[in-house]
């Protein structure tokens, strides 16, 4: 195994870390009441899920939660482990992923056992502060311990062997037993053969007289059976005669009816077929022009003449001039009533009379031509008017001609449809005509076809009546119907019960001799079958003895001889680390008896729980030193193993663990002691955490 990275949240006293582990001595140095100890707790918490008290109380006190994730290696599978705690909801969530799989809660916990046994692993890597899991046992507790660590409590083994002996004794034993005793007794029924009523002379007679009486009986009945046919086939020919009968009335009535529809369509063909025809064609020689003809006189009767032309320019002149007059005639009236007054408005001279006299005779001539133009003018506009009423008269009349012309070719055209149409209407009925013509004909043509087909049929039907007529003619029939006698019948059942009685009582007898050589072979077969029934209850009780032994094995002499194996092994570990620090001093004896493990130290092999506090932990370190090789998870976890060591046993301690390196992957230690620090970081190059108020400062 290899641990990789650890990070921690809010996890007792550490706010925020992370420690990035390398292979080899890792070495977490800090004053007392840092968190050192927190980091063993963490990955014991992780790996083998491991509390010294409760989850709430390794939350951080000024927080409500706190998170841990590891990344780790380990028998070439990654695994990844990421923890949160809630203190308000006290809530875990536990997540583990080994390589590409995820597991959470108790399934995380249960497969991180299968990997890293809570047992095994408390008594092999890791070690706590003050707890010397080795001194404190009790020797029956050490026993147990071993026992757990290499799994030899076989007592669930030795139930299913208990179990497995009971079911043998109670069920294939006891089969077995039973099954012999009662072969044992057994009982063979051989019987013997029953006495023949009577002599074989006497059987041999009663089969020829019931030979006899069968053949007779035959006879007659075979007679029975030709009367009762025959009497079937006439009552069957007659039936045949009535229904040949009634098929030939039936062949009458259907040519009747067909030659009546024959008479009907022949009427049907000489009838009327051109009333609807004769109509069309009257239809078509109405008079269609009436209407037109009345058009045609209303457009001849609208005559269009010429409207003369007016001139308009000529009018156009005539305004010009009567404005130019209005203005001389208004021009010289002005000036006339200037020279009333008697001055010259421009220049200011005096108007005489002949001036008066000269404007007054212009504007009496300008007045007399503008008169006559005004005259000349409204004469022309009265002409204008006429001319235009003219024309208005003729565009009436030449659009009253047009509407007259669009209502002559439309009239004209629906004469050409209407006339169109009832020609159609006269093809469609000729050919109707022709149609219904041909259905007629064709309806007669087959009803005489079908007649021809029946009096066919009717003529067959004939022939057969008549040879059925015949057949039934010449059917010989009894008129009395055979019977068997009586005395025939009865003699024949007491021949038969005699012959049956023989017959039977030597059937019984093979039946008997049958069952009597089955009998032999089966009190043959069952002395074999209780010869294997004995043998195979022989081999169950000797399988039976074998278990018990391997019940004794697994209840003692396996796990003693283990625990024996183990405690050599421990020893030697213990003894290894023992002898460098006190150079041969003491000597470890691990011990098994009655009461369990005991461990002693030293010449008079004292027991180690009066041994100092150094020695304990120096004690306890060799026997997890000792299983950590058995176990080979290849880390250790080390928490101030060398508390109430001094100084010089502390270095020789670590020189000692240093020099273990080679057997782990990793080795972790806590430690608060500077020479310590000092040999682990000169000698083999410790990865150095130091944790100071919660933080952690790395360096090599």
């Amino acid at each position: 195994m290899q641990i990789n990275k650890l990070t921690l949240k809010d996890f007792g006293v550490i706010k925020d870390a992370e420690f990035n582990f390398r292979p080899g001595v890792n070495l977490i140095i800090g004053d007392n009441g840092n968190g050192k100890t927190h980091i063993l707790k963490a990955l014991a918490f992780l790996l083998i899920n491991y509390k010294e008290k409760t989850i709430e109380d390794y939350c951080n006190w000024d927080s409500e939660k706190f998170a841990i994730t590891l990344d780790l290696d380990h028998l070439q599978k990654k695994f990844d482990f990421n923890y949160k705690y809630n203190r308000e909801s006290n809530s875990l969530i536990r997540e583990v992923k080994i390589e590409n799989e995820f597991f959470k809660g108790q399934d995380a916990i249960n497969e991180l056992a299968k990997y890293f046994d809570p047992t095994l692993c408390r008594a092999s890597i890791i070690s706590f502060q003050g707890k010397v899991d080795l001194v404190d046992a009790k020797p029956a507790e050490r026993r147990e311990s071993l026992k757990k660590i290499y799994d030899l409590d076989f007592s669930k083994q030795v139930k299913e062997l208990d179990e497995e002996i009971k079911d043998i004794e109670e069920n294939r034993l006891k089969e077995l037993n039973d099954n012999i005793l009662i072969l044992k007794n057994k009982e063979y029924n051989f019987k013997e053969p029953l006495i023949l009523p009577n002599s074989g002379a006497d059987y041999k007679n009663y089969q020829i007289s019931l030979l006899k009486l069968q053949n007779k009986i035959t006879l007659i009945q075979k007679e029975i059976e030709e009367y009762n046919r025959k009497f079937l086939q006439q009552q069957s020919m007659q039936k045949d005669i009535k229904k040949s009968k009634d098929e030939l009335n039936n062949y009458e009535l259907q040519i009747y009816e067909l030659e009546r529809v024959i008479l009907s369509n022949e009427e049907s063909l000489k009838g009327g077929f051109e009333g609807k025809l004769c109509e069309l064609n009257k239809e078509l020689q109405q008079d269609f022009e009436i209407k037109k003809k009345e058009l045609e006189e209303k457009i001849a009767n609208i005559k269009l003449t010429r409207v003369p032309i007016f001139d308009e320019v000529k009018l156009k002149e005539l305004q010009k001039i009567r404005e130019d007059l209005a203005i001389k005639w208004h021009s010289a009236k002005r000036q006339y009533e200037l020279c009333l007054q008697g001055k010259c408005p421009t220049c200011g001279n005096i108007f005489n009379s002949t001036d008066i006299e000269k404007y007054e005779t212009d504007m009496s001539t300008s007045k007399v031509l503008l008169d006559a133009k005004v005259s000349q003018i409204a004469e022309l506009e009265i002409k204008k008017l006429e001319v235009q009423k003219q024309k208005d008269n003729m565009l009436a009349l030449k659009n009253q001609k047009e509407v007259l012309i669009i209502k002559l070719n439309a009239e004209i055209k629906d004469i050409e449809n209407k006339k169109e149409k009832i020609l159609k209407n006269i093809e469609i009925e000729k050919k109707d005509i022709e149609h219904r013509k041909t259905l007629y004909q064709n309806d007669i043509n087959q009803s005489e076809n079908q007649i021809i087909q029946i009096k066919q049929e009717q003529e067959k039907e004939q022939v057969r009546l008549f040879s059925l007529r015949e057949n039934l003619q010449n059917l010989n029939i009894l008129d009395e119907v055979p019977s068997i006698k009586e005395q025939d019948t009865a003699d024949m059942v007491v021949l038969k019960i005699l012959i049956s009685d023989f017959d039977s009582i030597i059937e019984q007898n093979k039946l008997i001799v049958k069952q009597n050589e089955q009998l032999k072979i089966d009190n043959k077969n069952d002395i074999e079958i209780l010869k294997l029934k004995r043998i195979e209850r022989d081999s169950i009780i000797i399988d039976v003895e074998r278990l018990r032994k391997g019940k004794v094995v697994l209840q003692k002499e396996f796990p003693n001889y283990v625990i024996s194996t183990m405690l050599d092994d421990t020893e030697d570990g213990i003894n290894e680390l023992v002898e460098k620090v006190y150079d041969g001093k003491y000597e470890v004896k691990v011990v098994e008896n009655k009461g369990g493990i005991d461990v002693l130290y030293g010449k008079r092999q004292t027991s180690i729980e009066i041994a100092s506090g150094f020695e304990k932990d120096l004690f306890n370190f060799g026997y997890k030193h000792a299983f950590s090789q058995i176990a080979g998870l290849g880390v250790l976890l080390l928490d101030e193993i060398d508390a109430f060591a001094s100084d010089e046993n502390s270095g020789k301690l670590f020189g000692i663990i240093g020099e273990l390196r080679t057997l782990y992957k990793q080795i972790f230690i806590i430690t608060h002691k500077t020479t310590v620090q000092e040999i682990l970081q000169r000698d083999y190059h410790a990865n150095v955490f130091e944790i100071t108020d919660g933080k952690v400062q790395n360096y090599y």
